[in-house]
């Protein structure tokens, strides 16, 4: 992949004389040298943006914009600055820090419930990790968190099910037990695995192993 300017420069710009240039339909957006978090650079950006919205879908269709959350929290106050700014757009944060937003939600809502404190006693995670999830200052180790949480609320939801339900739990040992039975009696030579790209099928007569 070539930077920018050779990338420019080979499409654009004839080998010789007689060649001309080749075209193609990538193009890119104009950068505003400016500050973006400054009035004027978020109001450019919009009605330019409503320009291609408009030549695209249409006068009557509203424009759909996802900004950062620092941008976002400046946008949504425009409609308030001046009338001509109500309804034309329709603002809303970035998947990232809407992802952020539910995390700190669901962290206010753990801390003091007894969970943040198991997370430490079952040596998971430290106490500066731990308010680093509640707050949702590390992303990644909170998704991590709140996975295992649900895995295990469920599994333990799960066990109180069957021994508050035997006969759910008699039908289901009924259609497993034979299939477990199966699966260890079976010999080797005929069995398939499954879950991968491959099947293999043993040929016992030669001995050796085909994809099927």
């Amino acid at each position: 992949m070539h930077l920018w300017s050779a990338y420019n420069s080979l499409t654009h710009t004839p080998n010789n004389e007689e060649d001309l240039p080749e075209i193609d339909n990538t193009f890119s957006m104009p950068i505003i040298n400016a500050n973006a978090t400054e009035w004027p650079t978020l109001v450019t950006a919009l009605d330019q943006l409503t320009k291609l919205n408009t030549i695209v879908s249409g006068s009557n269709r509203k424009l759909v914009v996802t900004l950062d959350m620092d941008l976002y929290k400046r946008v949504v106050k425009l409609e308030h600055l001046h009338p001509q700014f109500r309804d034309k757009w329709v603002f809303s944060p970035g998947a990232f820090h809407t992802v952020i937003c539910a995390l700190r939600c669901l962290g206010r809502t753990i801390e003091g419930s007894g969970l943040d404190t198991a997370w430490q006693e079952a040596d998971l995670y430290s106490g500066v990790i731990v308010s680093q999830i509640i707050n949702s200052n590390h992303y990644n180790r909170a998704v991590e968190a709140h996975q295992i949480t649900l895995q295990v609320l469920f599994d333990l939801w799960f066990e109180a099910f069957l021994e508050n339900n035997p006969v759910v739990w008699d039908t289901l040992s009924a259609s497993v037990n034979p299939l477990t039975e199966a699966c260890r009696t079976k010999p080797k030579s005929q069995r398939h695995t499954i879950g991968s790209e491959w099947k293999y099928r043993v040929i016992e007569d030669r001995g050796t192993a085909t994809r099927v």
